[in-house]
């Protein structure tokens, strides 16, 4: 709540909600919860795994964002604008 007063926008970054710890412990305080899934990397199954915690735990999720992915453009050099 000292947080609150002091910032519009808190962003906290914690490890993966399956490995467990922190990222459970917050979900009470959190406003919103953005999912980061690694391309490559996350199976479809941990993804499976991790949405249906988060809907047991009732956070709320407000979208999934992937990283480390490829695209063809990007592997052409070429830059979004």
């Amino acid at each position: 709540s000292e947080a609150r007063s002091a910032a519009d926008v808190i962003l906290l970054d914690t490890a993966p909600i399956l490995a467990g710890g922190d990222a459970s412990q917050l979900l009470p305080d959190a406003d919103a919860v953005l999912v980061v899934a690694r391309s490559g990397v996350t199976t479809q199954q941990l993804a499976e795994s991790a949405s249906g915690l988060l809907r047991r735990l009732r956070a709320p999720v407000l979208g999934v964002a992937f990283n480390a992915a490829e695209s063809p453009a990007a592997s052409k050099g070429v830059r979004a604008k």
